[in-house]
């Protein structure tokens, strides 16, 4: 058996594992210690493979690549978040082999990817913002509203100049918000090409 072959099966042992538990977790509390043990295992195995593996969880420390112990609910969201990155690692794994095997351009698959990644990025942005405690209500639905707009510009068939003429009044916006606002927008306005 090959190495991608390998790789598979062990993706979807741990994909497998990860369900198993968190169907039972819904229905048992002695369950906490194990779905800690399996989050600690996935996520020191996977880290260094899959990129971006620790964005979106709770507890997870970016510059250092820390994952430090979350519970309860933090925990069970951070598990669905691995499972979920996991199934989309081994979706991207088996699209590339199967491009390679049938003689089909790489290229097909790295464009799926890239579109992917951006949205990621937006919906990781809205929930950023949407986690944000400081926020009112209205201030959270403002910046939501100009997340939506760069959005509407880095989809647009407009040139990259025409797309940063039309970005000029959002990053002004954004500058006069606070640094957490800006840190959530600058990974969206690099996504204009």
């Amino acid at each position: 058996m090959g190495t991608a072959e390998e790789l598979r099966r062990m993706v979807d042992e741990d994909i497998n594992r990860l369900e198993n538990l968190l169907k039972t977790s819904l229905n048992e509390e002695n369950t906490e210690s194990e779905m800690q043990l399996l989050y600690k295992d996935l996520t020191a195995k996977y880290h260094s493979h899959i990129q971006g593996l620790g964005e979106g969880l709770y507890g997870y420390y970016n510059a250092t690549g820390f994952y430090d112990q979350v519970s309860g609910e933090l925990l069970e969201h951070n598990l669905r978040q691995v499972c979920s990155k996991l199934k989309m690692f081994r979706f991207n794994e088996c699209s590339t082999s199967f491009s390679a095997r049938t003689g089909t351009g790489v290229q097909f698959s790295i464009h799926t990817h890239n579109h992917l990644t951006v949205n990621i990025s937006f919906a990781q942005a809205r929930q950023d913002i949407e986690d944000m405690p400081s926020l009112s209500p209205n201030e959270r639905q403002k910046i939501l509203d100009k997340i939506n707009e760069l959005e509407r510009i880095v989809h647009s068939n407009d040139s990259k100049e025409g797309k940063w003429e039309q970005a000029k009044n959002i990053i002004k916006w954004v500058a006069d918000k606070g640094v957490d606002v800006g840190i959530a927008f600058l990974p969206l306005l690099l996504q204009i090409k």
